[in-house]
């Protein structure tokens, strides 16, 4: 009798436990053949929404913008995108076109076409530059007023959301501070905010690695307010071109909006960006890539379609590098001294410098501009020499393709550090070395460098960094954000510091501590007192004995 239910009370328990390994694995509510009440209340709240962007031209910033208007576009939503454009310059408008995104245009940059590829030579030279930088900077407050005043004649009421790049910051915090739902999108978490401390990671533009030096983190010391005064002489830059600017922004703590006071993007993941401290509003979700992307050319395609697997370089400095003859000339002897082929996509403005270059066309399949991003995808690709501007790197390793940088400027160094760090490819020169020295190399470096990143390690360190970008949700997880602020709302995630406007006393309790401080003070004034008393009263007792 005991043996039966002792087998009965077994067989009771398996059934039990199957039963619940059956509930763990599917549980109920997250059935896919069934929708919660609230999810469809969701569903159905969610309509069309009129989404305005918001961008200064610069081509890094645009094409990751251009990815989520184009994912948006497709979720059904009305997407336009304003911005100035650059005298001579017609890809932007077609490029709108092509993804579905209405293009509204805030006039001609004050920089033209030929200015700016003039600037980019002068910085190929001179890597810090006062004046190069002043002249670069100083193109963008105007660009923000040309761009903010545009939308005010569209009429900004009509739009539900808008959605604001990173180089017209005043105007996301401008339109914010007026109660229009705001998102700040950007390729990169810069040191935005003056309440959180970022001196324990690297600084843009340096080429620093994580582990920090002293010396590292003694330069990061005095940067770090130096960035903070950059942005406030954007602000200050913008205001002092326009009233309006001046009259709604006054003299609020600015620095503190990006990822506290509205929704901050960030196209990049943690593992590739240095982890950091970061704000409620902030979210990572990776490349934003745009999925409509043009044929290859048919000449490059069958080119590459000859060339077995992992057989090509893919060269480019992107729409902002320029790259000087000597360099050029290390680069093909430095490539032809390897057993790979190239393509190389050259602007014609920098065609130049190859007029005394001997190039050997079955090895180097030279072009002004390919389908980036088809390229990267093709089987013979390898590897990349890149400038390390957000695009080209992102779209590299999106394809696991570890990277030789040639960085240029400005973020390229913090990029080429963060390629480094991730074990995914190798820098000629770094940043202080292109400051004294001059951005220059061998063609035995550059063959070695060729031969370091075509490993096992960096492919598989690349493959990782390839699965982190995979999962991270890209345009769709941006777009999700979008969607979702729009309809919830985002006041219940700024921090109280941020929401009541706390004064810098407040969130580093300098008045609690002062009182604090004076407590203790008088604390140890007392019992000093309390000593000094007993030592007298035992002074006396002690003479009287004495006596």
């Amino acid at each position: 009798m005991y043996s039966r239910l002792l087998v009965a009370f077994v067989v009771l328990n398996v059934l039990l436990l199957v039963h619940g390994f059956n509930s763990y694995h599917v549980p109920p509510g997250l059935d896919t053949t069934e929708v919660s009440p609230g999810i469809e209340a969701l569903q159905d709240k969610l309509r069309p929404l009129n989404i305005l962007m918001a961008a200064a031209y610069f081509p890094g910033h645009l094409f990751p913008l251009m990815g989520l208007g184009e994912t948006l576009v497709k979720r059904g939503h009305n997407v336009t995108l304003c911005t100035t454009v650059m005298q001579g310059s017609k890809i932007l408008p077609k490029l709108a076109e092509r993804v579905g995104v209405k293009f509204v245009s805030a006039g001609y940059d004050t920089m033209s076409q030929q200015d700016y590829e003039n600037l980019i030579r002068e910085f190929a030279v001179n890597t810090i530059n006062m004046e190069l930088l002043t002249r670069y900077m100083g193109a963008i407050p105007p660009t923000n007023v040309q761009v903010k005043d545009q939308m005010e004649l569209m009429g900004i009421s009509q739009y539900d959301i808008i959605i604001v790049d990173m180089n017209t910051l005043p105007i996301a915090v401008y339109f914010s501070k007026l109660g229009i739902k705001t998102i700040l999108f950007t390729s990169y978490l810069a040191p935005l905010t003056a309440l959180i401390p970022q001196w324990t990671v690297p600084l843009a533009p340096l080429d620093q690695t994580d582990d920090l030096s002293f010396l590292e983190r003694l330069f990061n010391a005095v940067l770090q307010p130096i960035f903070l005064l950059k942005f406030r002489t954007s602000f200050e830059g913008v205001c002092a071109l326009d009233k309006n600017f001046s009259v709604v922004l006054g003299n609020d703590n600015l620095i503190t909006y990006p990822g506290m006071r509205f929704p901050l993007i960030v196209t990049s993941v943690l593992g590739f960006d240095f982890p950091k401290t970061i704000g409620p509003l902030a979210h990572y979700v990776g490349p934003v890539l745009m999925s409509s992307s043009p044929d290859l050319d048919p000449t490059l395609s069958k080119w590459l379609n000859v060339r077995e697997n992992r057989s090509v370089i893919y060269i480019s400095m992107g729409t902002t590098g320029y790259i000087t003859s000597d360099m050029a000339q290390s680069l093909v002897q430095g490539v032809m001294a390897t057993k790979y082929d190239a393509v190389w996509s050259l602007r014609m403005s920098n065609r130049d410098i190859l007029k005394d270059i001997d190039i050997d066309p079955n090895r180097f399949y030279l072009a002004e501009w390919v389908s980036q991003q088809m390229v990267l995808k093709h089987p013979s690709i390898s590897l990349t020499i890149l400038h390390c501007g957000m695009n080209g790197v992102q779209e590299s390793l999106y394809n696991a393709l570890p990277i030789v940088c040639l960085p240029y400027s400005f973020d390229h160094y913090e990029m080429s550090a963060k390629i480094q760090t991730a074990g995914v490819g190798v820098s000629l020169y770094t940043y202080f070395q292109s400051l004294f020295v001059g951005k220059s190399f061998s063609p035995e470096s550059m063959s070695q460098a060729i031969k370091s990143v075509d490993t096992t390690y960096m492919r598989e360190q690349a493959q990782r960094l390839q699965l982190m970008f995979y999962f991270s949700g890209g345009s769709h997880r941006a777009a999700e954000l979008v969607e979702f602020y729009e309809m919830v709302d985002y006041s219940h995630l700024a921090p109280a510091y941020v929401k009541y406007n706390w004064s810098w006393v407040q969130y580093y309790n300098l008045d609690v501590y002062c009182v604090l401080s004076v407590v203790s003070c008088l604390l140890l004034f007392l019992v000093y007192q309390v000593a000094k008393s007993l030592a007298r009263c035992f002074s006396i007792d002690y003479k009287s004995k004495l006596d």
